[in-house]
């Protein structure tokens, strides 16, 4: 079981789905993981606000 300081890739149906190259990496030490997973993550948040959006979109179009 990892550690409390490690971080595993996690699993996502996004189309920019985190690759993790080599495994578990310690979060807290490797500040370019760090860097390299924080891009992955502001990424997919833009990603599931642009599926709602669109979503909302549609929503309103049958609606009208």
């Amino acid at each position: 079981m990892p550690s409390p300081q490690t971080v595993t890739a996690p699993r996502t149906s996004s189309s920019s789905a985190y690759r993790e190259p080599s495994g578990v990496r310690d979060y807290t030490a490797d500040a370019a993981f760090r860097s390299e997973f924080h891009r992955w993550l502001a990424q997919l948040w833009e990603e599931k606000d642009a599926q709602i959006d669109a979503m909302l979109a549609r929503a309103a179009l049958k609606n009208q």
